[in-house]
């Protein structure tokens, strides 16, 4: 058989194996970035979801798998090329040994090569499939994109009563039993539900609902200073006025408070309030409505709404909004003086006195004494009883309005920790490196090779091989020889089988037995043919001396040979 030239004997599987192991390294990296913040139910495809770890896993035992081909592929060509340099036996041996043996390449000492690193390598690699199981993980995240989804609101409540006219003074004084549950739900901050469609997270947008036009101005009052002793001085207050029987869309709110200090000039706000439709921002999740506060400026009206004049005088008459002021009014409306009996006594009606107060304990008594403004507080409680009162009025039979808006959903993605990434492709790319060296001088071997152990026979020619061609591949020789019936066992020179077992007896020279002992059937042997007058199997030069006639056959030994002439031992 002719050797081929440097093309047609390259050891294309084991090259291909290490550019596959490569290619699925790669591959491992391009998962975890094609995945890392997909949506787990949209990656790959959204019609085909498979977990990153699941291919990750596939990926590194294809690698895997592929540096144990290229490891069996390479270390043949080496123990190959390594015997056609020249070597001793040992060398031989370990070749080999290190290829088939990690404990083998560990133990290799100064005798350690690349077949041992290589050995090594493909023992460690094995660990990428747990550290990049920790590559990639899943997180729950917010995103947000457009969503347009409706809700059902009442947009008029000028057809419902919210207060009363009970006593000759023309001010509501009384609360509708309707709205007194509008206020019981907002006092106790029951959840505002609505009918809503369309929303599966939370949803922001702007819904136009019944509400308030408002329109403030800010100013300025004179420092109240220091009071006389035994005097009174007013630093802060909240008004909230109806418009009354004429100016029934109208509310009036007026503060008063002193932010700095009674050196410093008292702040006031007055803001006008008309009724309509205006645009709410709001916030949608589950069915439940949060408002958001409408800014003091800016005019977000849709409509002014004029209810008709009201009544007032003997007998009870209804008022449409004027419940709404006269509900807040008794929430907020306050007073705050201050009294010099020495030091300033804080002096207060309402809430504000006390819940306003934003100056340090110690600065009570004192000049340095703040209070914060209200306006913002009071204008946002009329804006929420006023969607309450439209969420209270809505039903089923109430139309759905749609809102243009913004979803926002908590999902699971898939999320890629690159150090663990980093970490297995630099082990993974080592291991596949470490691959490489076997594979020098692959060149100079002009055919196909393995470690058959019938070609390893033929390339010692061993007379057992004999007939076969030395120069054929395994496939070719054993096409020549393969049929040839081996077995392994006691071979004698002279074609004479003998069986020997420790536990049986042996047969002498002369076919009469000898007892079993616990020496070795060769130390046996040899005593069986000094027993009769001959001497055992002698040593170099040991043939000088001896008497003509007196040569000894050579002792039987281990070997494989045709099976006519080799026996194993009996059990």
């Amino acid at each position: 058989m002719s050797w081929g030239d440097f093309f047609s004997r390259a050891p294309v599987l084991g090259l291909s194996a290490i550019l596959g192991a490569l290619a699925c390294s790669v591959g491992t990296a391009a998962v975890l970035v094609s995945s890392d913040g997909k949506e787990h139910e949209t990656w790959p495809s959204p019609d085909l979801s498979v977990q990153p770890s699941v291919v990750l896993s596939v990926l590194t035992a294809s690698v895997n798998a592929m540096l144990i081909l290229a490891l069996h592929e390479g270390a043949t060509i080496s123990w190959w090329i390594k015997m056609m340099l020249g070597a001793s036996l040992n060398d031989c041996h370990r070749y080999w040994n290190y290829s088939n043996s990690v404990w083998a390449a560990v133990t290799s000492g100064k005798h350690f090569n690349k077949v041992a690193l290589a050995c090594l390598m493909a023992a460690i690699v094995v660990m990428d499939g747990p550290i990049l199981q920790r590559a990639s993980t899943v997180t729950s995240i917010q995103v947000s994109n457009p969503r347009n989804f409706s809700m059902a609101l009442n947009q008029n409540l000028l057809d419902y009563t919210t207060g009363w006219y009970t006593s000759r003074v023309k001010v509501v004084d009384m609360l509708s039993d309707s709205f007194a549950q509008v206020l019981g739900g907002y006092n106790s901050r029951e959840p505002i539900v609505v009918r809503a469609e369309g929303c599966q997270g939370i949803c922001r947008g702007e819904i136009i609902a019944p509400g308030w036009e408002v329109e403030c101005s800010n100013g300025t009052q004179k420092a109240p200073g220091t009071p006389e002793i035994a005097d009174t001085v007013d630093v802060g207050s909240i008004s909230i006025e109806f418009g009354g029987v004429m100016d029934t869309n109208l509310i009036n709110v007026s503060t008063l408070f002193m932010p700095q200090g009674m050196k410093h000039n008292l702040a006031t706000s007055k803001c006008t309030m008309q009724f309509g439709r205006v645009r709410h921002p709001v916030e949608l999740s589950n069915g439940t409505v949060t408002l958001s506060r409408l800014p003091l400026s800016g005019n977000r009206t849709v409509e002014r709404q004029y209810p008709q004049m009201e009544t007032a005088g003997l007998g009870t008459f209804p008022s449409t909004l004027g419940g709404i002021a006269f509900a807040v009014g008794k929430q907020y409306n306050s007073k705050i003086s201050l009294y010099n009996g020495g030091s300033l006594q804080v002096s207060t009606n309402g809430m504000m006195g006390y819940a306003y107060r934003n100056s340090s304990d110690d600065k009570l008594g004192t000049m340095d004494m703040t209070w914060a403004d209200p306006t913002a507080d009071v204008v946002a409680a009329i804006q929420e009883l006023t969607f309450r009162a439209a969420v209270f009025h809505s039903n089923a039979t109430t139309p759905m309005q749609r809102i243009e808006g913004q979803e926002t959903t908590r999902i699971t993605v898939y999320a890629a920790n690159y150090r663990y990434l980093a970490g297995a492709l630099v082990l993974m790319i080592v291991a596949t490196l470490a691959m490489l060296p076997l594979f020098h001088g692959w060149w100079h071997l002009g055919r196909e090779v393995t470690l058959s152990p019938v070609e390893i026979a033929a390339a010692f020619r061993a007379p057992h091989t004999e007939g076969g061609d030395p120069n054929a591949d395994v496939y070719t020789l054993l096409r020549q020889i393969g049929k040839r019936k081996a077995r392994y066992g006691i071979i004698d020179e002279n074609g004479v089988m003998r069986y020997y077992h420790g536990s049986e007896s042996q047969v002498s020279f002369t076919g009469t037995t000898t007892p079993t002992t616990s020496k070795s059937p060769d130390i046996a042997l040899q005593e069986g043919v000094a027993s009769r007058g001959l001497s055992p199997a002698p040593s170099p030069g040991f043939h000088q001396g001896l008497r003509s006639g007196h040569e000894l056959p050579r002792r039987p030994t281990l070997g494989i040979a045709d099976p006519e002439v080799v026996s194993w031992p009996r059990r």
